[in-house]
């Protein structure tokens, strides 16, 4: 018993070092593409799972040192992300929750709050715009 509970400090340590690990997530990429597709808006956070007040947005290419300094937390990733796509790092009150990543590059880099917004804008092209509700 002493020594699961040694074995689970060690690992919390570790996981602590490395920081949230960087995932795919396909769900919420095919839920950005549908409202591309279809036209419309709606809320991110009614889009995504999980409790957060703060998401930052990355374009692709990005390396892990320049989001690490963004959000102030370490991220498991690779050093460069270079996959056709967006990073979304969601935090609370300051601290990282989960960091997802999104295909393909359809949003805006930028700093928002849980009021994001995501519409479709018709003119010229169908093409997505963030709308931070909450300035």
């Amino acid at each position: 018993m002493v020594l699961a509970a040694v074995t689970a400090v060690l690992l919390m340590g570790q996981g602590t070092e490395e920081g949230v690990q960087l995932r795919e997530d396909r769900e919420l990429s095919q839920r950005i593409a549908q409202l591309h597709r279809d036209g419309g808006s709606a809320r991110l956070r009614d889009l995504t799972d999980g409790q957060w007040d703060r998401v930052r947005v990355f374009h692709h290419p990005v390396s892990r040192d320049f989001v690490e300094r963004a959000v102030g937390a370490p991220i498991d990733m690779d050093e460069l992300f270079g996959i056709r796509g967006h990073i979304l790092v969601f935090t609370l009150d300051g601290e990282v929750q989960r960091a997802v990543y999104t295909r393909p590059d359809n949003l805006v880099d930028g700093d928002y709050s849980s009021e994001l917004r995501i519409q479709t804008r018709e003119s010229p092209s169908p093409r997505l715009e963030l709308v931070d509700e909450q300035g």
